[in-house]
């Protein structure tokens, strides 16, 4: 693979990860049915819980898994786009 197929490659691939964020931004903010499913969700996947479990690993993992899928969520939402768009000779 080339350099220029490669750039082709990682555009392609930050253009998808733009528009899952766009769409988790959309689907969790923008309208009273998705802010319910994340508040929801916040409190399934134990946003603000405890995840330890005393004298249980197994729990605890599965707590810390759990909650890192409402992070995860919480991080696209609130991702900035760190690539500035580039200036057209228009601008």
């Amino acid at each position: 693979m080339d350099d220029e197929e490669q750039k082709t490659l990682d555009e392609e691939r930050i253009a998808k990860q733009d528009q899952l964020t766009d769409d988790i931004r959309a689907t969790f903010t923008k309208f009273e049915p998705g802010i319910r499913v994340y508040k929801f969700l916040e409190d399934l996947c134990l946003k603000n819980s405890q995840t330890f479990v005393i004298g249980s690993e197994e729990m605890t993992a599965y707590n810390c898994g759990a909650r890192e899928i409402i992070l995860r969520i919480d991080d696209e939402i609130n991702k900035v786009n760190k690539e500035p768009k580039q200036e057209t000779a228009e601008n």
